[in-house]
């Protein structure tokens, strides 16, 4: 037993090591892109990067979650699930490609960008598809250090390339663009696809049964990713619009650093999920033992690091804050637990995913959503802003309740016959 603690303890390490430096990489281009470009220019980067991660969403279809699962159930004829999966994202780049040159005189520019500029967020967008289907396939055979390997061989150059064109070249925003689009064709599609061979030699084929399967799996998990970003933005929205942008923006910092809490449980999720769906496929009685265990010490080590944050972070804010930002503490401790509580709520997508009932997840994100506007408005409404933050630990919490209760009736059954 001590010797799967410390293998999944491992893991997390090196996926927590390695997603430090991804976050750092962007984090690094902040004051880079601050300094060297225009208000607008910046504006322009961000919308650009919202239709990237909206196209990759539409390119993907959240495949990758059933590719897991599949590994896991049907590892004899994984080959063929990942050949009609791979077939997904280059239909849709075609049928996404068709449209565009269809309507191409009729698409409204943006903020003057080049039409052509679309067509290249459908590249990038291809090549992030690519990429999160060869991430998954390292995460769920534990290989923790390819993993991270890959990420920083994707982000890396986007990160050189941003910091030469800007910086040397007075690149404008392009200068953030080009290398997107370059690591795309250079790195993320051909790598990616050459990767997926070596772990599983496939062949382009579309198999309709098994691409069904595939879809049934996932569809339901692309209103997940949309609550997820509805959850994350809506709090700033109601602050901005029911009191003010300057509230707004200290609500916004205290975030950034409550973060550092995602980042904890990003870094175990990879090992657990892989860890879960394997044990619930063994046949042991103490399966279930195992899985309670690890599952106890990471709710265990994320209450200990919540507080660690919450005791230590105020003071050391104002060395890494400016004066004006020094509010921001007042809502720190309920962002920090909500974020906890958000992990411990997500530790349970394993179970939803050995069952097959990803659209339990999608009803009840939907719920929540609702839930969530509405005690912002009220909570906001009597307490200020730190009733958005309240608001975000609650729907968390009532999250994990009901997902709990409902996975406590499907396992009961067979947890009383081990």
């Amino acid at each position: 037993m001590f010797h799967f603690v410390l293998n999944i303890f491992t893991k997390t390490v090196i996926y927590g090591f390695f997603n430090s430096l991804s976050t750092l990489i962007p984090f690094l281009l902040l004051p880079i892109l601050t300094t060297y470009l225009s208000s607008e220019d910046y504006a322009i980067i961000t919308v650009i990067n919202i239709i990237i991660l909206f196209l990759g969403a539409i390119f993907r279809l959240e495949i990758q979650a059933a590719l897991k699962r599949e590994y896991i159930e049907n590892r004899n004829n994984f080959a063929e699930y990942v050949s009609s999966a791979l077939t997904i994202p280059i239909f849709i780049f075609v049928m996404l490609l068709i449209i565009f040159i269809l309507f191409y005189p009729f698409l409204p520019e943006l903020w003057g960008v080049s039409h052509l500029w679309i067509l290249v967020c459908f590249i990038i967008a291809l090549g992030a598809a690519f990429s999160t289907y060869l991430s998954a396939l390292y995460q769920i055979m534990d290989k923790a250090l390819f993993t991270g390997l890959w990420e920083i061989l994707i982000s890396a150059p986007v990160f050189i390339g941003t910091f030469i064109l800007v910086v040397f070249f007075d690149f404008n925003w392009q200068g953030r663009v080009w290398p997107m689009l370059a690591t795309s064709i250079v790195i993320q599609i051909p790598l990616s696809l050459y990767l997926i061979y070596r772990i599983v030699p496939y062949r382009f084929i579309f198999d309709l049964n098994k691409l069904k399967e595939l879809l049934k799996f996932s569809l339901p998990l692309i209103p997940m990713t949309i609550a997820i970003y509805i959850l994350q933005v809506a709090d700033r929205i109601f602050i901005t619009k029911m009191i003010d942008l300057e509230t707004a923006g200290l609500y916004a910092v205290s975030g950034q650093l409550a973060a550092v809490m995602s980042l904890a449980y990003n870094s175990f999720m990879p090992t657990w999920e892989a860890f879960v769906l394997g044990k619930l496929k063994e046949k042991e009685s103490k399966k279930y033992k195992e899985i309670g265990l690890v599952f106890i010490f990471f709710v265990f080590a994320m209450v200990i690091a919540s507080i660690f944050v919450i005791s230590i972070f105020p003071h050391i804010m104002p060395y890494i804050l400016g004066k004006a930002f020094l509010g921001s503490k007042e809502y720190l401790a309920w962002l920090v637990v909500g974020v906890s509580m958000r992990g411990i709520f997500h530790a349970l997508l394993p179970f939803i995913y050995h069952l097959r009932k990803t659209k339990v997840i999608m009803y009840l994100n939907f719920f929540l959503v609702i839930l969530y506007l509405l005690l912002n408005y009220i909570l906001i409404l009597f307490n200020g802003a730190v009733g958005a933050a309240q608001a975000n630990l609650i729907i968390h919490v009532i999250g994990f309740c009901i997902l709990f209760l409902y996975l406590f009736s499907k396992y009961r059954k067979s947890y009383n016959r081990t």
